[in-house]
């Protein structure tokens, strides 16, 4: 069995897009099913707010998690070729892309495309005092988003949610317990005299802590990038970073980038006239075409 890049399972009747772009899938020959298994992009998480040294700053936003669908449909059904088209992960405070499957040359419509799923939301980006909104995962895609889910057993899942930054105590944690794709957690800060916050865990099938908790004067932690099982298939988003030392000048740390269509944790705060740290890259979708 051969492993591609980043060691995901390669197999004769097996084909893996895990890299945002587009490419053309070619139908083999004298085969009866197909099964298409896509992950929309995460989004990307929101920044950290920036402030003076006399004032409270909050972390920000984690994003959301891409949604999945599954399509198990008759190869008499599906053209010669198709289009494959995986949705690239946000950058900081910025939502995923969407990944899809096309008849070859096709619009990306309802009437052409065989099944989609879309990006997760992006973190939203602190302010001074107001910490940055949680990413929303991304909806679950109706059969009436392609004629074609008719012909096949068409299945859809959401995206799950990030969690929200904090200005000071611990964000609240982010579960992937119900969802194939986990959103990011929410970044820290701290307030005006010496209270920090804390990044929100990760709790899934065991649980992701972001980083320890730093020395408020003279730290500054990114956030844990997100980890993922192929089998049986789960991401976990980005951890939220902490937030810069009161000391003017001093930037929080950047959120944990997401993995495979989970969301980008959010960025620490920062003391001016530092810039404001970013949030994690949401992880790239993913497109697995099975046949048999």
């Amino acid at each position: 069995m051969a492993y591609d890049l980043f060691d995901l399972p390669q197999t004769p009747n097996t084909q893996i897009y895990n890299s945002r772009g587009t490419y053309v899938w070619n139908k083999p020959q004298g085969i009866t099913m197909v099964n298409f298994f896509v992950v929309g992009g995460g989004g990307g998480g929101g920044a950290g707010g920036v402030g003076g040294t006399t004032i409270g700053i909050a972390g920000g936003g984690g994003a959301g998690g891409g949604g999945v669908t599954k399509l198990l449909i008759p190869a008499i059904f599906i053209p010669e070729s198709v289009t494959v088209v995986v949705g690239e992960g946000g950058n900081s405070a910025t939502a995923g892309g969407s990944s899809y499957v096309d008849i070859f040359n096709g619009l990306n419509v309802v009437s052409t495309r065989l099944l989609i799923a879309n990006g997760g939301a992006q973190g939203g980006s602190a302010t001074v005092g107001t910490a940055g909104t949680a990413g929303g995962g991304a909806a679950v895609i109706t059969a009436t988003a392609s004629v074609y889910h008719n012909l096949g057993i068409f299945t859809a899942i959401a995206g799950g949610n990030g969690g929200a930054g904090a200005l000071q105590g611990t964000a609240a944690a982010v579960s992937t317990t119900t969802t194939l794709t986990g959103g990011g957690s929410g970044g820290a800060g701290g307030d005006s005299v010496s209270i920090f916050g804390t990044p929100g865990t990760i709790n899934g099938n065991g649980t992701i802590l972001p980083s320890s908790p730093p020395n408020p004067r003279t730290v500054s932690l990114n956030g844990v990038g997100g980890v993922y099982s192929m089998a049986p298939f789960q991401s976990y988003g980005g951890g939220g970073a902490h937030g810069g030392a009161r000391t003017a000048g001093v930037q929080g740390g950047t959120g944990g980038n997401g993995v495979y269509g989970s969301g980008g944790g959010g960025g620490g705060s920062s003391r001016s006239p530092a810039t404001a740290a970013p949030g994690g890259k949401g992880g790239d979708g993913v497109v697995i075409i099975t046949w048999f």
